[in-house]
């Protein structure tokens, strides 16, 4: 096997040739792993961690990536190239919704007509749209006074959105590889628009605070008809321009109302900044920033809020693998594959696989559901 295409397997695989090397070969067999004498069983497990043909590790160049296509609308200064890791979650979206259409159209369900309302961000406002999400979904203020905390707010728009039949998915690595981890650094979300099944994929590995605000700016995306993956956050909304720049206010909006923000912060007297994150359920730094747009502190204040919400890192990992796996592949979708594979129209095998799990744990997603056996799935989803 040729030292170009060794290369070009670790740079998809998002490690060094060293590290390859080292991943798959015993500290015996490092040497010729490096000069590429790979054995059989070698071989065919790298073939298949790069999802190629066996035949492609032994042509003379690399083979042509066709990677799925999305609108790349990240605006920090020189991003990080968009990894395999992304592409295999992104790849791994579009089956999901393709399987998801299909299942749709097989009953005749209407298009959704919130997909695309509003084309052009010049002909409308933020306001305008985050007021329809609002309505769309069935939000209102009593909703987010019912929530405890940010957490649990957010678990409650993710319930929103898929009973509106947008399917969100939430994880830090992709498909079920632990191994491969999603950066932050590299993006924080994702929407892919179809006027059947649209799709919102927030990044687990980002800090729990910022999910709510990247959930509701992929909706934006939805209500603009506009697929794209993002970095955007709540911190950078100066620096973003056109439609992330509108998307950004969409969630701010729809985070927390101007009118309503401005009438608690005159009614608020000492700490309006814990006192108004506490009430809309929101982060310290959400406030910060819309009371820097509204001239109410000061540019330092604000960034010495900032500064103070850098987030730690976030596993995103752990706990019951049955209340984790309706996060990564959405709650609705997940239900869909099940049903359909205990009624025999798909097979076992073929919905482990749109799951990104063994047959085995279908079945026992399947009991755990039946006899209400699903301890944590109802606190995290």
């Amino acid at each position: 096997m040729s030292n170009t295409i060794l290369e070009w397997a670790a740079e998809r695989l998002g490690t060094s040739l060293e590290g390859l090397a080292a991943a798959m070969a015993s500290p015996k067999r490092v040497d010729n792993f490096l000069s590429g004498s790979l054995t059989l069983t070698q071989a065919s497990e790298l073939a298949q961690r790069l999802h190629i043909p066996f035949g492609y590790l032994f042509l003379d160049s690399p083979p042509k990536d066709e990677m799925p296509k999305i609108p790349d609308l990240r605006q920090t200064q020189h991003p990080e190239p968009l990894s395999f890791a992304f592409y295999e979650v992104l790849e791994d979206i579009e089956k999901k919704i393709g399987w998801y259409t299909a299942q749709l159209n097989d009953v005749e369900a209407d298009e959704l007509p919130f997909v695309g309302k509003y084309r052009s961000i010049v002909e409308t406002t933020p306001s305008t749209v985050a007021k329809d999400i609002a309505a769309t979904i069935g939000f209102s203020d009593g909703d987010r006074n019912a929530c405890g905390d940010f957490e649990s707010l957010y678990r409650l728009l993710v319930s929103k959105f898929e009973a509106v039949r947008i399917l969100v998915f939430r994880s830090g690595i992709a498909k079920s590889n632990t191994r491969r981890q999603l950066a932050i650094s590299e993006f924080r979300g994702f929407a892919v628009v179809n006027k059947m099944s649209p799709a919102i994929f927030v990044n687990g590995r980002d800090a729990p605070a910022a999910w709510i605000f990247t959930l509701v700016h992929e909706a934006a995306h939805i209500w603009l008809g506009q697929s794209g993956v993002s970095d955007s956050t709540v911190s950078n909304t100066i620096s973003a321009q056109g439609v992330e720049a509108f998307c950004n206010k969409v969630a701010a909006e729809f985070l927390t109302p101007e009118e309503l923000f401005l009438k608690l912060w005159e009614r608020t007297n000492d700490s309006k900044i814990a006192a108004l994150a506490r009430y809309f359920k929101v982060s310290k730094l959400v406030v910060a920033r819309r009371a820097l747009d509204f001239g109410l502190v000061s540019r330092e204040a604000y960034l010495e809020i900032h500064a103070a919400s850098i987030p730690k890192k976030n596993e995103d990992g752990g706990g019951n693998p049955y209340a984790t796996i309706p996060i990564r592949s959405s709650k609705r979708f997940t239900e869909a594959v099940i049903n359909s594979a205990m009624t025999g129209e798909t097979m076992l095998r073929d919905a482990g696989r749109l799951l990104n799990i063994k047959p085995g744990t279908v079945v026992e997603l399947y009991k755990r559901r039946k006899y209400g056996m699903t301890q944590g799935v109802d606190r995290i989803v």
